[in-house]
């Protein structure tokens, strides 16, 4: 058996620091934000200073810390749709912004039109 030294997480609540430039990711909720109003949550699901996309990081999943924030981030998401539905005003502003954000500077897609995805091991 092989046993893992976690650090212990890190206990501090720190503020909100809204943010003009995005933090860049390898996910599609980049091209998802420039159709919709979209907002995004950071919860701790592993020991701190575990380096990302390692096994390390990986067998975190299956602890407690991972457990818990999964959880915190559910009920965050919860909490936001109970408002949202709650406060129509709010929904309205989030539009308005949008809406502001984007004028003329439309969605541009980074995939060339015509484009079809292919199978591995395909040749082009």
């Amino acid at each position: 058996m092989i046993a893992l030294g976690f650090l212990p997480s890190d206990q501090r609540i720190k503020a909100l620091h809204p943010y003009e430039k995005a933090t860049p990711g390898s996910t599609d909720v980049g091209d998802v934000s420039w159709n919709c109003p979209t907002a995004q949550i950071h919860v701790v699901t592993s020991a701190a200073k575990t380096p990302g996309h390692s096994w390390q990081f990986t067998s975190c999943n299956k602890t407690t810390i991972a457990h818990k924030g999964v959880a915190v981030a559910g009920k965050v998401m919860a909490g936001a749709v109970i408002d949202l539905f709650n406060n129509h005003e709010l929904i309205a502003k989030a539009k308005a912004e949008f809406d502001h954000r984007l004028e003329g500077n439309p969605y541009k897609c980074p995939i060339p039109a015509g484009i079809k995805p292919q199978a591995l091991g395909s040749k082009a």
